[in-house]
């Protein structure tokens, strides 16, 4: 990307996630950011810590660290909500979209998205707390993530200039990889947000049986499914592809957090058993003993998954 008399905007189009928009943002390639007409009127919005590690890299551990500190955090859920995963409860906060309509927000990640596409502060109407610890969110359409902390640093970084990133992962990609292989969901919302298919089909798969359905048929097509279900190539395609987005991941934030030296970057190993004490060193009025991580659990909570009717 060419610099021209050092002074070049860039378009960063954000992904279309929740919503139909397409968010089209200036950004100055200096680093001198365009000045918003809103600012955030928390009085702790210059003292923010975001958690900036992707999803399921022990968040949730970091939120219950903060609020066993007596911090305000929000993970998952905004607004007045004690939940930390969907469904929220009771939503309570309202983001302003216009002079006259509001809209009610349950999740942080549905928060963010809409303060971005209004050009407003991210965390602005959020909630009045000191810590976001989770604020992407899954989308519908496109199936995919929401993943500010990935696709949106130069706008919190606008609003945010002094905030502190955690950037917070598991011991190695190819672990995390592998937990987040269990759910099909997960891998496949991220992969999409990262412009990557869960499938690599060659040639025309039909989907559905519109006519001629017989049970030979079905149970043809069935054994189908289960057999791509299985393939261990795409299984091995897969888990290289995660382990590739999750180190470009760390990798940009690290990177982002170098070139703008009034944000302070925490790295934090979750799976380290020294992590309570590399967080309390971090945040000295912290104390380690409220650091609990159960890495197994988090690695095999799939097996305890059921439906619930």
């Amino acid at each position: 990307m060419g610099v021209t008399h050092g002074r070049v905007w860039i378009s960063f189009i954000l992904v279309k996630l929740l919503f139909t928009q397409t968010i089209i943002i200036q950004c100055h390639a200096a680093g001198v950011w365009p000045i918003a007409s809103e600012k955030d009127s928390s009085s702790s919005s210059q003292n923010l810590t975001l958690v900036m590690g992707l999803p399921r890299s022990g968040s949730l551990a970091l939120h219950q660290f903060f609020e066993c500190n007596g911090l305000r955090s929000a993970n998952y859920c905004c607004g007045n909500s004690k939940k930390t995963s969907f469904p929220c409860e009771n939503p309570s906060s309202s983001v302003k979209t216009s002079t006259t309509t509001t809209t009610t927000i349950t999740t942080c990640g549905d928060c963010v998205f809409q303060n971005m596409n209004a050009m407003r502060p991210a965390f602005q109407g959020c909630g009045n707390y000191q810590v976001f610890s989770q604020f992407d969110v899954e989308s519908g359409d496109p199936f995919a993530w929401f993943l500010p902390q990935h696709y949106t640093l130069p706008l919190l970084y606008e609003h945010y200039p002094n905030a502190t990133w955690i950037l917070n992962t598991r011991e190695t990609p190819e672990r995390w990889a592998t937990n987040v292989l269990h759910w099909y969901s997960v891998t496949s919302r991220i992969l999409h947000s990262f412009g990557l298919e869960y499938h690599d089909y060659e040639g025309n798969i039909t989907i559905g049986l519109k006519h001629g359905v017989t049970n030979q048929r079905l149970y043809r097509e069935l054994d189908k499914g289960i057999e791509r279900a299985h393939d261990p190539i795409a299984h091995q395609r897969r888990h290289a592809q995660l382990t590739m987005i999750y180190k470009q991941h760390s990798q940009k934030v690290k990177e982002f957090s170098r070139r703008f030296p009034s944000l302070k970057l925490v790295e934090i190993n979750v799976d380290d058993p020294q992590a309570g004490v590399v967080l309390s060193q971090a945040f000295p009025s912290m104390g380690a003993r409220c650091w609990h991580f159960d890495a197994a659990a988090l690695d095999n909570d799939w097996q305890d998954f059921s439906f619930r009717l």
